[in-house]
């Protein structure tokens, strides 16, 4: 009985160390990016890392990447939330302009800068402020002199896909002096192809600024309507 008893606990043993060096054979599970993020990463001249992060909140889920173009599909009334992170290196500049597609409105509320441990802050207490165009998103400082970024700096901000087609869909920035001289600009991004939904007879009726007003108000309805 003894010796039964030392043979199961045996065989049960063995069993179950082979299992365990059976499972650490299989191939880790590969981590997928999400359909709707796409993501690049640059260097600047004064060796900072910059990565930035565009992830889609789509009304109607057909935000879809295509990894190989490292480009992304969207359509007017669709939230983009992009995230810009800076690693090392030292930076100085009063404007930065982030060249961006068809922005309907920007979530000026939800704009945030954190540095190093301290943050995330607004970001008029960082001392920043943000205007935008249908093409880009500009933040300015609001005493006009350059600010150094340094080490670890993340800027986060939202902005609503507006209807306007504003031509190239690639995504850049640009850092400016205070003396509104060019500091350093990117090369060419990720993409943001914007799907026409309105036709452009209509889009050009009115003046940009108020038709996106207009738009943006009238969104929930055309939306209700399958037109956006």
């Amino acid at each position: 009985m003894h010796f039964k008893t030392r043979m199961s606990l045996f065989c049960t043993a063995t069993t179950a160390a082979t299992s365990l060096a059976v499972a650490s054979l299989q191939p880790a599970a590969a981590v997928e990016q999400p359909s709707n993020t796409i993501v690049s990463t640059i260097m600047l001249p004064t060796k900072a890392t910059v990565t930035k992060t565009f992830t889609v909140s789509s009304t109607k889920g057909t935000a879809r990447a295509d990894y190989s173009s490292n480009s992304i599909t969207v359509q007017p009334g669709d939230t983009i939330s992009v995230k810009i992170h800076s690693q090392g290196g030292y930076t100085e500049f009063s404007e930065l302009t982030e060249f961006v597609p068809s922005v309907g409105r920007l979530h000026t509320e939800s704009i945030t800068f954190k540095e190093g441990d301290s943050g995330p802050h607004p970001l008029k207490v960082a001392g920043w402020n943000a205007t935008s165009q249908a093409d880009r998103v500009t933040f300015r400082t609001n005493d006009g002199k350059p600010k150094a970024i340094t080490l670890d700096t993340t800027l986060e901000y939202t902005y609503t896909v507006g209807v306007r087609a504003t031509g190239d869909p690639s995504t850049r920035f640009q850092l400016s002096s205070s003396d509104s001289n060019t500091v350093f600009t990117s090369a060419s991004g990720p993409k943001i192809h914007v799907k026409k939904t309105l036709p452009s007879w209509l889009s050009g009726a009115f003046p940009g600024a108020i038709f996106d007003s207009l738009t943006n108000l009238l969104s929930p309805i055309l939306r209700a309507l399958n037109i956006l």
